[in-house]
Order: C-alpha cells, then structure tokens, then sequence
C-alpha cells in the first residue's frame, strides 16, 4: 500500500493546538470578552482530533505493514516513542515542581502522591495526553486481536458514555448515590475519569475503525454532518453549565462532541492537498505547542512575582499574544536546534 499524506490533519492539529493555548490563556492569564471567550471555548475538539488523528495514522500505517510481526514491532516502536516523549516532557516540568515544593514545603506523602500520580494519570497539566494516548492505543491494539474495528467502536461509545457521565454530566450523576460511588472510587485511585481509558481508548477506537474501515463519507453529507453536532454540542454544553454546572471538570466530554469528531474527521479525509513543507511545519509545530504551553502559563509564573502576571493579564490582546508567542517562539526553538542535537526530536 502506498503511504498516504494527509495535509488537512496537520492545518487542523495546528489550529487545535493554537485554539487551546488561547483557550487556557483564557482561563487563567486573561479576561476575555464574552464573545471571545465563546469561540475559544471550541477548544474542546481539540484533544479529541489529536487522539483521533494520532490513532488513525498510528493503525493506518498497521493496515499498511500487513504482517503480523511487523505490526507487532510497529507497536513497540510507537509506545516507546510515545513513552519516552512522556518521560522527557516530565523531566522538563518537574524543576518547576521541585521549585514548588521547596518554596512552599512538602511532606513524603506528598512526594510519593506525585510520583503515584504521574504513572496513572500525568506529571503535569496538559502533558496527559501522552500517557493518556499511550493507554488508549494499546486497548485498541490488544481487542482488535479478538475483535473487529466496529466492535471496538461499540465498546469506545459506551466507556466514552460512561467518561462523560463521571465529567461533564457528574453534576447529575450526583444525585445517584450509587453511580457517584463508583465515580468516587475510580478518581481516589486514578484522579480522573478524562484519562486512557474513558477518554483516550473511545477516541483512539474512532481513529482505528476510520483507519481500517472502507466506508467514506462524501465531502458535502460529511461537513454538514458535522456542522448539525457541532452546534448539538455546544447547545448540549450550555445547557449542562447553566443547569447542573460542572463540578469536576467541563464540557469537555460532551455527548454530542464523539459524532461530531467521527464526521469533521471524515470531511477532512476528502480533502486532497498537495504535500508541501509547510504542513509538515505545522505537524511538527502543533504536538510542541500542545505539550510546551503549561511552560509559560503557570510552570514558570510560578517561579515569578505575581505582581508580573497580573501586569500580563491586565490586557486581554497583549497578554494573549504574550503567552502565543512565547509558546510558538519555544517550539520554533526546539525545532531548529533539534538539527544539532537530534535527541529533541524525541519529544514530538
């Protein structure tokens, strides 16, 4: 089979990348406008697109190997990237903890509870994704030994269901005692049900089954599609806020969200774009935005006078172009000097 370019993906991962940057820059840098604050909070399609889009191409390049040893070796390949990617961001964030717990002081506890807290779920915001990525491809990997893609999709829908009723619709499973214990349970031992396996496995089994599966979605039905559950989403989103709110986290595992990815991702896939280096700058720059903007959102705030973030934030369109340059101007950075020490390349 011959390897396929998909330009579409990478603009898209690029632009979910700088959308989530704005978004959290929204949320803990900057006051924004109302309306402002309204098309950023579309950043909620963007971790669902990177698991999509990393399964896809991850199970896409399987179906290409064919054979049964060469998937095998192919999967060993990619979790050991995708640890070592994990390990090395983690290295890089954890002076800034350290740093943390020196100044403010820490028990043995709670270092254990870091470093507990660091296998099961991440070692710092954002960078859950990676683990997260990596539990949710190996589930895929192992159930399709046994069964189909469209089986694994089923079995995807329900954990992704019962992720987004421990999450976003946790303010009404409250109100059953019984459900809300087994929520309780899963987040004392693993601290989130936005984790691998409820929200990394459903999407990584939607990127698989697109992958493997020979149905595609025409252009036009696929957009419109997608369009009709974007605005069911975020209709479903608004209602849950100013309803029940959202006690443990946000609307980030919406119902609406799961088809809404399956179709936006199928309209992509029908748009050919010529291979042109750019989009590979954006591939390569959209991973790094994605796991460098913790830095400059609150690692190394936190090592500042607080006096200086709030100078940040006191405008909206500075500050917001404070936090993206510093991000895109980082990630620029490790690209270029991963030419003379190819280790970086390591952690994209």
């Amino acid at each position: 089979m011959i390897k396929t370019s998909y330009s579409s993906l990478d603009i898209v991962k690029f632009v979910c990348a700088l959308l989530l940057v704005c978004a959290h820059t929204g949320s803990s840098v900057v006051r924004l406008d109302r309306a402002v604050d309204i098309v950023t909070s579309l950043y909620i399609i963007a971790v669902p697109f990177f698991f999509t889009c990393s399964a896809f191409l991850f199970f896409s390049r399987l179906k290409r190997d064919g054979e049964s040893e060469k998937q095998t070796a192919a999967y060993k390949r990619y979790i050991k990237r995708i640890a070592m990617m994990y390990l090395l961001w983690s290295v890089i964030y954890f002076p800034f903890v350290l740093c943390g717990w020196v100044r403010d002081g820490v028990t043995p506890q709670s270092v254990l509870i870091y470093f507990y807290r660091s296998i099961v779920f991440t070692s710092y915001a954002t960078i859950w994704f990676l683990p997260a990525l990596l539990v949710g491809v190996s589930i895929v990997y192992f159930l399709q030994k046994w069964f189909s893609y469209e089986k694994i999709l089923m079995i995807g829908v329900l954990f992704y269901v019962i992720g987004s009723l421990g999450y976003s619709y946790a303010g009404i499973m409250q109100k059953f005692p019984l459900i809300h214990y087994f929520y309780a349970a899963w987040n004392s031992v693993f601290f989130t049900v936005r984790d691998g396996v409820f929200n990394g496995f459903p999407f990584a089994a939607l990127g698989a089954y697109i992958s493997y599966s020979e149905k595609r979605i025409n252009g036009m039905p696929a957009l419109v599609l997608s369009g009709v559950f974007a605005c069911l989403f975020i209709v479903e989103a608004f209602v849950l806020k100013y309803t029940v709110g959202f006690p443990v986290g946000g609307a980030d595992t919406v119902l609406f969200l799961f088809p809404f990815t399956y179709f936006f991702f199928q309209w992509l896939l029908t748009i050919r774009l010529k291979s042109k280096n750019i989009y590979l700058w954006m591939r390569e720059l959209s991973l790094l935005i994605f796991l460098s903007q913790r830095l400059f959102l609150s690692a190394i705030p936190s090592l500042l006078p607080s006096w200086v973030m709030e100078r940040v934030g006191e405008n909206a369109t500075i500050g917001m172009i404070t936090i993206l340059g510093l991000t895109f101007s980082f990630s620029l950075l490790l690209i270029g000097l991963s030419k003379k020490y190819p280790i970086l390349k390591k952690m994209w």
